[in-house]
């Protein structure tokens, strides 16, 4: 108790009054680290303490994030909330704590495994040594150059900033790892702290190369926490991804750092620690030396998800989580219902799901009788069997959005694409992207195998549920494809939608492809010692280049492309849109001091996706047009501004559709006083008809446009019209 009144003070009077983040950081991880360990005993009172307190600060998490949503639906989020969560939550655990008998163990190994996780050289030979200071000094390199290479600049590409020997030392790192996994005598923890490490170098690029910030969405969630921050709330009230605002929220006040840093960083932190100690939790009674190499192989997957702070991405690590925590005692399928329960606050549309098979776990081991598991178990599958679907068609009757039930050719469903191939007689490069453009084959190819290899060695018993939910899940896949019509929704936010219920079945036969993989590798590497001058024996060698280039392929396409294979068309909020909107704040302020012209400070912008993300950023959701946001946003909506954009951008510009976007502004306002007559149109210069555009709409009368000017020498250009 006395710990907790020293910290809790100290957190209180650093929130409300000295707002130093040195001191946040300092008493904030103690209090985390405290109450972590303390809730990992709890509930993991008989493994390794390094796992106990990883795992205990994501159970504070989790808690953290039902409570202040549950404060959201029926109070606000505020500093006395953030108070009570701070005070009552650890007194809670305090209270169990004392209830629960800790075994206490003294002996000197514990205490060896007590110790946080540290960096320390393996006390063995010299070429052991030799790769422990290679992979620091590799990593090191790579994060330098992250650092050194950031931009302020619209990229296609992080790949463009970074040079090319930039993949030399990332893949000689991997090699190193990959050693050093296999090392025997390296200590468990060394291996676990070198493969965070290498998952945060993993998804981190954008992190370290987009400064301003990398994707839409995280813009948009962090615009609604800064509203949440300032006014505890926000109208109409949100019920889902709150789960997520709350843990941000609740750490901003902790560390006293900007919800926007927290916001960038947070779940690259969790991904980069919670997926790899998942996996050597997971593994840790059954690891001969080439299970170590089980979280690389999991990296197969893109890390797309993984690489911005988003309540879809928590949502993804947490289904992994769960998907390979076994469902053998009570505190794991405890702590797979909590998740699950969590991920329900974040993003009900994975966390629903995810429920029901923690459910279906937990009758496993529910000591009770066989005919109510086995029932209780089919409700289960049922009810996710029918889970997304009916969510989806319930968020859309409840916002009043129509959805088409369609009844489709049957070739149309299976009209499988074919392999995809691109060759520029370059043999790496062809085949990096053979390997990135059909990872989804190759991925469901091994898969299969695995389930067949499993039935033959009779052992598939262990992974029929994550494979009956993967199937029940592509079927949702399927039927929500093909079956149903989102006429409300753009093709891009129907496929990102969809496909992100492909990707959850696909989460769900993760365990059969690291299987396959634990399979493969056993064959070719067991009871053979891995050295250095036993690296090229080809038994040695086939597995390190496999690695090396599935690694290498899903690191490239994890992030966007520019090459001569692909082009992801996805250009990041640049330092030129965040003074563009600067300028146009600025020359409205002028507008209202110096005019007296109806609409007063009413106006629309005409822009791409990241001018509008970088509005949001800037100035939060200050003005809406009915359902419209004034900078033009993609969207389904056929009277919407985006419209307008694509015509002027597209077609040129010219007054006549300036004046058609400002008569739709119009059209939902409340009154004449409130009436648009001005209007902004802004080209970035990596637009493809850039030149041509602009030269059009700085020539009257085709352009029309009163007056242009240029933002960061011709980066961008406005142009404004007034009626």
């Amino acid at each position: 108790m006395a710990i907790l009144t020293l910290l809790s003070i100290a957190i209180i009077l650093n929130s409300l009054a000295i707002n130093s983040p040195i001191i946040g950081l300092i008493v904030g991880l103690i209090y985390l680290f405290v109450y972590g360990n303390k809730l990992g005993r709890l509930f993991f009172n008989n493994i390794k303490p390094i796992y106990q307190r990883l795992f205990g600060a994501l159970i504070f998490l989790c808690l953290v994030s039902i409570l202040g949503s549950l404060a959201y639906y029926f109070y606000k989020i505020n500093n006395a909330i953030f108070i009570i969560i701070l005070i009552g939550l650890p007194l809670v655990i305090e209270s169990l704590t004392r209830r629960v008998e800790q075994k206490i163990c003294s002996d000197a190994k514990q205490a060896r495994d007590d110790k946080a996780v540290i960096l320390s050289l393996p006390k063995d030979t010299a070429q052991q040594k030799l790769a422990t200071i290679s992979f620091i000094v590799l990593t090191a390199a790579c994060f330098f150059l992250l650092i050194h290479n950031s931009t302020t600049n619209a990229i296609a590409s992080p790949w463009h900033v970074l040079p090319k020997y930039f993949f030399i030392l990332f893949g000689i790192a991997t090699i190193i790892l990959i050693k050093i996994l296999l090392n025997a005598s390296a200590r468990e923890s060394l291996k676990l702290f070198f493969t965070i490490i290498y998952f945060f170098l993993f998804s981190s690029v954008a992190y370290f190369i987009y400064k301003i910030g990398f994707g839409y969405d995280p813009f948009v969630h962090l615009a609604t926490m800064k509203h949440i921050w300032q006014f505890s709330t926000i109208s109409p009230t949100l019920y889902y991804y709150v789960g997520e605002y709350s843990i941000i929220i609740f750490l901003a006040n902790l560390f006293q750092i900007s919800i926007e840093t927290i916001n960038k960083i947070l779940l690259l932190l969790l991904f980069s620690i919670y997926l790899p100690t998942t996996l050597f939790f997971v593994y840790a009674n059954k690891l001969k030396q080439h299970r170590y190499l089980l979280p690389l192989c999991a990296l197969f997957l893109p890390v797309t998800f993984f690489i911005n702070t988003t309540p879809q991405g928590i949502a993804c690590l947490f289904s992994l989580i769960i998907i390979f925590l076994p469902a053998t005692s009570y505190p794991a399928t405890t702590y797979k219902l909590l998740l699950s329960l969590t991920t329900c606050f974040i993003h009900p549309f994975f966390g629903v799901p995810l429920l029901l098979y923690s459910l279906y776990s937990t009758f496993s081991v529910v000591n009770t009788k066989k005919s109510i598991k086995i029932i209780a178990q089919t409700l289960c599958a049922a009810a996710a069997l029918l889970a997304m679907p009916l969510m989806f068609l319930a968020n859309a009757i409840i916002n009043g959005k129509k959805i088409r039930f369609n009844f489709p050719a049957l070739s149309s469903i299976f009209n499988v694409q074919p392999i995809t191939t691109k060759k520029y007689f370059d043999f790496i490069p062809d085949l990096i992207h053979a390997i990135g453009f059909n990872w989804q084959i190759i991925f469901l190819t091994i898969s299969i195998a695995g389930i067949i290899i499993l039935i033959t060695k009779k052992r598939f018993q262990r992974y029929a549920a994550p494979t009956m939910f993967a199937a029940i899940f592509a079927i949702n896949y399927l039927a929500m494809k093909f079956f149903m019509q989102y006429k409300f929704l753009t093709p891009k936010e129907v496929n990102d939608y969809i496909g992100r219920i492909a990707d959850l079945s696909r989460y769900f036969l993760l365990p059969i492809f690291l299987y396959f993989c634990s399979w493969f590798l056993y064959n070719l590497l067991a009871n053979k010692p891995i050295r250095f001058s036993t690296l090229l024996q080809p038994t040695i060698l086939l597995p390190i280049i496999l690695l090396l280039l599935q690694a290498t392929s899903s690191f490239y396409f994890s992030y966007p492309i520019f090459d001569n294979y692909k082009n992801s068309k996805f250009y990041n909020v640049s330092a030129a849109d965040i003074e563009t909107v600067h300028f146009i704040n600025q020359n409205q302020l002028d507008i209202v001091t110096l005019s007296s012209s109806r609409g007063g400070n009413n106006y629309i912008v005409l822009g791409n996706q990241m001018l509008a993300a970088a509005a949001l950023r800037e100035n939060g959701f200050a003005k809406y047009f009915g359902n419209e946001f004034y900078y033009s946003i993609p969207s389904a909506n056929t009277d919407g501004f985006y419209k307008y954009y694509l015509q002027m951008a597209e077609k040129g510009p010219d007054k006549a559709t300036a004046i058609a976007a400002m008569d739709a502004a119009n059209n939902v306002t409340l009154s004449p006083v409130e009436g648009v007559d001005q209007l902004y149109f802004v080209m970035n210069n990596y637009w493809h008809d850039f030149k041509k555009i602009t030269e059009k709409a700085k020539t009257p009368p085709n352009g029309g446009a009163n007056w242009w000017h240029e933002i960061n020498n011709g980066q961008n250009i406005i142009f404004y019209y007034q009626r």
